[in-house]
């Protein structure tokens, strides 16, 4: 079993010179023999835009010759203040006391990267995530061991927009009786007045939330701005608001890919006086709508598998499950505590 008290494992430490590109090969599961010297991951990483100066692990101090990396944990910042946790997959045979073995030095690996951040960048990052399959018992664990809190199962969801039946015309240009629709680019305030309306427009549109509604208060709001923002190529054309008189009650926020012809439903949300009144299948017909004049070919989205009516909702639209990912959070804001041993 793997023991971190053992004098021949070392860390966790900051990952630099030959153990990061070592780390680097660890985190792409690189096999052990294959890893030395191998500078392709570095490049495959810098293609990808991906930093590597926030990695930490734990290593072998072999009597003699070169450390080898045992676990690697990858920090890297995003927008709107948040970090993503990415993680090395447990080497070995595959037997359960040596996989928790290594869960454990990972945890440790884990809660260290995230105590730096905090205490070297808590300014610039306030929240960590983490994002592993349902099936990563091992690196969901060793999250929770690091003070991660466990929202619950993330569903991605895709629809090809080619056999998505499109609204019929009157369903896609009527709003609700009372309610006014118009985008970003429509709206008459001055630009510097946007971020006002829309926090305002989030912050009605979060109540009684049941998408991930553990979040609500770890984020100020104007960073979560920020990432729905910065999601893709902004388009103004293609967030909507919706308003009952003056006042919004609703918002549905799409954005076109960078790299394909695709866009991704960022964030649908309506304010609980304007729920059950249709609000939400207009604000998603007039969005299937903008990708399809954006030449889209498939429109994405993730929603909290609690959220049945939206579930139910999305797949009136047809889009299909395509994956899961179980969303776990840590606070870069609060003070580092000790690692759970739970």
């Amino acid at each position: 079993m793997s023991d971190i008290s053992n004098p021949a494992v070392r860390g966790p430490e900051r990952l630099q010179g030959p153990r990061r590109t070592d780390g680097a090969a660890r985190l792409a599961g690189v096999p052990a023999r294959e890893r030395a010297g191998d500078r392709r991951t570095l490049d495959a990483f810098s293609k990808l835009g991906i930093p590597l100066d926030w990695m930490w692990g734990t290593f072998d101090v072999p009597g003699h010759g070169r450390e080898r990396v045992r676990h690697a944990t990858l920090v890297v910042p995003g927008s709107g203040k948040t970090a993503m946790v990415f993680l090395s997959s447990p080497e070995g045979d595959g037997s359960l006391g040596l996989i928790d073995g290594q869960v454990e030095e990972l945890a440790r690996s884990i809660h260290e990267a995230c105590d730096w951040v905090a205490r070297e960048h808590g300014s610039e990052i306030h929240l960590i995530q983490a994002l592993p399959y349902p099936d990563d018992w091992w690196a969901i664990t060793a999250c929770e061991r690091a003070g991660f809190t466990r929202l619950g199962d993330l569903i991605y969801l895709r629809a090809d927009l080619s056999r998505v039946e499109e609204p019929q015309p009157h369903a896609a240009e009527t709003a609700p009786p009372g309610i006014e629709i118009r985008t970003l680019q429509d709206d008459r305030r001055a630009l510097k007045d946007h971020a006002s309306l829309l926090i305002e427009t989030l912050d009605r549109t979060y109540e009684d939330t049941l998408d991930c509604p553990e979040l609500c208060g770890l984020r100020d709001t104007s960073d979560v701005l920020d990432s729905h923002r910065l999601a893709g190529e902004f388009d103004p054309r293609m967030w909507f608001l919706a308003f009952e008189g003056q006042r919004p009650v609703g918002c549905g926020l799409f954005s076109r890919a960078k790299d394909k012809p695709s866009v991704e439903l960022v964030y649908l949300g309506v304010a609980p006086e304007a729920r059950k009144r249709g609000l939400a299948r207009h604000l998603m017909g007039l969005g299937l709508r903008a990708a399809r004049a954006a030449s889209a070919t498939e429109v994405t989205c993730a929603v909290d598998a609690r959220n049945a009516p939206a579930i139910t909702l999305y797949d009136g639209f047809g889009l299909h499950e395509v994956g899961r990912r179980v969303a776990l959070v840590r606070s870069a804001r609060a003070v580092p505590g000790p690692l759970s041993r739970s």
